[in-house]
């Protein structure tokens, strides 16, 4: 009888052994959870302010990339709006060109035509040969 309430004493003692355990096991967790539970949000928090940085950083990129861009085709833009003006007075001069030359193509032709040309051309010759 004596062994039996030794055998009963042991199992109340492991009774009490396992509510300690089982109790600073729940506290564990508990702690264990609520440390994951703030580490989570400070991570969340963390996450979106990068993308919201991130999100700044772009569009400030994109805005600065398209306002060179149109200032740099407006430049071209007025360049090849010069460059037009340009080719323009170059065509106007060369139409003037052509028409001087088919003038004084018309002039030797008339002046040929009259004899006048090789009578010019035969003094010229005689008068290189004069010495």
């Amino acid at each position: 009888m004596e062994q039996g309430k030794q055998q009963l004493k042991v199992l109340g003692e492991i009774q009490e052994a396992i509510k300690a355990a089982d109790t600073s096991q729940q506290q564990a967790m508990s702690r264990l959870a609520n440390s994951v539970a703030y580490s989570l949000d400070v991570s969340t928090r963390s996450n979106a302010q990068a993308m919201d940085n991130l999100a700044t950083t772009t569009r400030n990129g994109l805005e600065s990339l398209a306002f060179s861009t149109k200032t740099g085709l407006n430049g071209m833009a007025s360049q090849v709006g010069s460059l037009k003006g340009s080719i323009n007075a170059v065509e106007g001069a060369v139409y003037q060109v052509r028409d001087s030359v088919n003038g004084t193509t018309s002039a030797v032709y008339n002046t040929n035509q009259a004899g006048r040309l090789d009578n010019l051309i035969g003094a010229i010759s005689i008068f290189g040969r004069m010495k």
